[in-house]
């Protein structure tokens, strides 16, 4: 939760995606598969579609 708040405030992106990448990263699931290229766009690891 809080590097979910760090990703919040640091990268400027929605809460929920914020915790979607934190839970991917911690999980190990990568990349992530999304149409968002405003707040996912900002990764390296979410693979834009």
């Amino acid at each position: 939760m809080l590097e979910s708040l760090q990703l919040y405030a640091e990268k400027n992106i929605k809460f929920g995606d914020a915790m979607i990448l934190v839970k991917s990263r911690i999980s190990g699931i990568r990349p992530i598969y999304t149409f968002d290229r405003k707040d996912f766009g900002k990764f390296s690891d979410a693979e834009i579609l």
